[in-house]
């Protein structure tokens, strides 16, 4: 008995097509909308982004249970922006003595990539963050700018500072955007 080749390629793509929705459905309507990838040895770090954010392989990954004040055109103020760079800083040195492993590494509805980093002594990236003061060990957002001060006087809010004190141009990865 001859197959035909038609058949056998329908079959094929087919198979693959649901496959993919199979996929793309447990992706964005997964339990927590989250997909956990294995575990991975990690010793080296492309680039740090942000005091929260590295790049592996081409890849931004936040650091999960660390937020860390955004850099330039993110902040929300002044002493914010300034807070980011010694942010930076204090991941890079890290990151630079030791080695950490990744750890519950996910990826959202949205395709982004969050991990925790483990060292070999089993402590956390984010509690020598915590220890400098370069971190808050919450998952979501801290106010790093305090919104019950005010700045102005006459306002009741904070005002954002113009586009005077960050440079303009592509001088910040987006991929540090929280």
């Amino acid at each position: 008995m001859k197959i035909n080749p038609f058949v056998i390629i329908t079959l094929a793509t087919t198979h693959l097509l649901i496959a993919a929705v199979a996929y793309r459905m447990a992706v964005t309507r997964g339990w927590d909308d989250t997909i956990v990838l294995p575990d991975q040895p990690t010793t080296h770090f492309d680039k740090v982004l942000d005091g929260d954010t590295v790049v592996i392989d081409g890849v931004a990954i936040h650091i999960r249970g660390l937020d860390a004040p955004e850099l330039g055109p993110w902040a929300k103020c002044w002493a914010e922006a300034m807070a980011a760079r010694q942010s930076m800083k204090v991941l890079e040195n890290e990151l630079r003595g030791h080695d950490y492993r990744m750890v519950e590494r996910r990826v959202d509805k949205d395709g982004k990539v969050s991990a925790r980093f483990v060292a070999e002594a089993k402590y956390d990236i984010s509690d020598p963050m915590k220890v400098y003061e370069a971190g808050a060990a919450v998952d979501g957002r801290w106010d790093w700018c305090g919104t019950t001060v005010k700045l102005t006087p006459g306002t009741d809010q904070p005002t954002r500072a113009p586009n005077l004190w960050w440079p303009s141009g592509d001088v910040y990865d987006p991929r540090a955007a929280d």
